[in-house]
């Protein structure tokens, strides 16, 4: 919770943690990715700036603050809806900005879509976690989910579905943390 706002990650992991390999996601799994639009759209999402770059785009529907250390650097120009697209240089003014949007919106949570550094520092006011378990090893993997801390809670999980493509065997699931 920040400023009496839920805040969220919404995350896919293997077996081990990794989050990502190269700056890519390291599967494509259509059905998760469905299950991130349907969770985040017509929401308000926080991000780091190599999480935004490797989407290569704006996600339609949503609010998007991108954290970078220094906004001037990068250039964003041709990437679509960039309207929707706030960059600030810290995750402090990222959490500030976005709940004050949310509670201007009448939206209860901002989600936190990544990547590694931005997981771990907003970790502290995480109500939820919505979780993609991919039944993987990343070899090469780079970025790492932290650990859910014991302070939450399983609260749900689906079925294991199969990937028609990869075969890659993955479920969803939902930690609550608990006071």
């Amino acid at each position: 919770m920040y400023n009496n706002v839920k805040i969220g990650h919404i995350v896919a992991t293997d077996r081990n943690h990794a989050i990502g390999a190269c700056n890519t996601l390291p599967w494509h799994i259509p059905d998760d990715l469905i299950h991130f639009k349907n969770i985040t759209s017509e929401g308000i999402l926080i991000m780091g700036r190599k999480t935004f770059l490797s989407i290569g785009r704006a996600l339609p529907n949503r609010t998007t603050y991108v954290v970078t250390s220094d906004a001037t650097k990068y250039n964003l120009d041709g990437i679509a809806n960039l309207g929707q697209v706030i960059l600030v240089d810290s995750i402090e003014k990222a959490l500030e900005a976005a709940t004050k949007k949310a509670k201007n919106k009448n939206i209860e949570q901002v989600w936190v879509v990544g990547g590694q550094t931005i997981y771990t520092a907003t970790m502290p006011y995480v109500d939820i976690i919505e979780m993609t378990h991919v039944n993987t090893i990343v070899d090469n993997a780079d970025a790492f989910y932290p650990q859910v801390p014991e302070s939450f809670n399983l609260e749900k999980s689906s079925q294991m579905y199969t990937d028609k493509v990869s075969y890659i065997n993955y479920l969803f699931s939902t930690y609550i943390k608990v006071d």
